[in-house]
């Protein structure tokens, strides 16, 4: 789909991609996104397993995961124009999509944007790359979040692959109210797609959590 078909669906997203789902679900949104830069959700091929799981293949960017029998998707997904938090970006196509266990009620959010401007990355550039943006997202969630008390734990950083793409991980910590909370971050990327997940959850469930979210990160590709 070329960006300017994208743009004849936009008015109509507005009012699509925020429909709700039989479950009282966030709807994703890109913020501050203006209606003529929201574009029709996205369109997956679904391929059904034997073990009950499904692979969703978004049909016009490549990227693709899979979600085993107890997971889904927790809303129709939102994709738009995102220009960073700051609003000074040209602009990538970005993809918001909740993935939500139904018995656990555990929440991933599922973010991949296919980049205006293509560069070829070594793996060592790949990882200097992530370093820098883990300082530019530390501010979206102190600034534009607000996020109390957010702080990326220096011992959580891991870097590894998934289908042969370089990998970050990392944690925060923050607090909510009186609750102290995390989040985990894994971010994936080739030369043209960054693939995002994140999930929050307290403190003290980030293992168990961090465990059973595995299996969908690990599922991604980006063709």
């Amino acid at each position: 789909m070329t960006w300017k078909s994208l743009q004849f669906a936009g008015v109509a997203a507005v009012c699509l991609a925020c429909v709700a789902p039989p479950r009282p679900l966030p709807c994703a949104q890109e913020p501050n996104a203006p209606a003529s830069e929201i574009y029709a959700p996205p369109t997956f091929e679904q391929t059904r397993f034997k073990d009950g799981s499904y692979e969703y293949a978004d049909r016009e960017t490549g990227v693709s995961f899979r979600l085993g029998r107890e997971w889904g998707l927790g809303n129709n997904g939102m994709r738009s124009l995102d220009r960073g938090w700051k609003g000074n970006g040209e602009g990538d196509l970005a993809t918001n999509i909740l993935l939500h266990h139904r018995k656990t009620d555990e929440n991933i959010w599922l973010y991949y944007c296919v980049f205006r401007r293509v560069y070829r990355l070594t793996p060592d550039q790949v990882d200097r790359w992530y370093d820098e943006e883990v300082d530019d997202k530390v501010s979206e969630r102190r600034v534009q979040e607000r996020l109390k008390e957010y702080r990326v734990r220096p011992s959580s950083y891991e870097r590894g692959e998934i289908d042969g793409r370089r990998t970050l991980t990392w944690v925060a910590d923050f607090t909510e109210g009186k609750s102290k909370m995390v989040e985990y971050l894994v971010w994936v990327r080739s030369d043209r797609i960054l693939v995002e997940f994140s999930i929050r959850c307290p403190a003290a469930e980030l293992d168990a959590v961090r465990a059973h979210v595995e299996p969908v990160i690990r599922s991604v590709r980006i063709q």
